[in-house]
């Protein structure tokens, strides 16, 4: 089952041959589902982490905390140059959700031995785990912010190779790739201001 809705967007997973505290997953993400990381929220957790909390900022109060306002700060830093963009964020993308799906086994397996000793230990553990791996998924995206920001600032792309920009032999930054604008960009401007700057000479 996948459910969209304004800021956020989820898909729920349901075992029945699991107990009903550790079964039932909400791989849940803010903003929408392309740019989004889906982060395992267990359905028994009794907290709700920090990053999703209410009233860590709403749609007109801004927060560095929320993770539906850093993912909308990258968001809307990839719509506009998508196609040079959008590789870096996939590649955070598929790293975090390739790291939560490769512990969900031993996670369960862990939940489930808690589990058959006290339900209660393990909906603790479970409140735990999720929260841990939403704040992770909030700290690793907002450092993917500042990546976007300092790799495409001004329009140019700083070269950088895995991760870690490349500075030339003095140790200041290098030359950038200055790709410039899309062709229909170009194509608008001209026909948008016509002969307004036409010179003859």
């Amino acid at each position: 089952m996948n459910v969209l809705l304004l800021g956020f967007v989820f898909t729920a997973q349901m075992r029945s041959w699991l107990p009903n505290p550790i079964g039932g997953v909400l791989w849940f993400g803010t903003d929408d589902a392309d740019q989004t990381v889906f982060t395992p929220m267990y359905c028994s957790i009794t907290e709700v982490p920090e990053c999703y909390r209410e009233g860590n900022g709403d749609l007109y109060t801004f927060s560095w905390t929320s993770s539906f306002w850093i993912q909308n700060w990258v968001s809307n830093m990839v719509y506009n140059k998508y196609e040079y963009m959008h590789p870096d964020l996939e590649k955070v993308q598929k790293e975090l959700e390739g790291k939560f799906f490769a512990e969900q086994d031993n996670t369960e397996k862990e939940a489930l031995e808690l589990y058959n000793k006290s339900p209660e230990q393990a909906v603790q553990f479970l409140t735990k785990y999720s929260g841990t791996q939403a704040q992770y998924a909030f700290d690793k995206w907002k450092k993917l912010g500042e990546f976007l920001v300092i790799k495409y600032m001004d329009g140019i792309v700083r070269k950088e190779k895995d991760g870690e920009f490349i500075r030339n032999e003095h140790g200041k930054s290098s030359s950038p790739q200055r790709v410039g604008y899309p062709a229909d960009f170009y194509q608008r401007v001209v026909k948008e201001t016509g002969d307004k700057y036409k010179v003859l000479y």
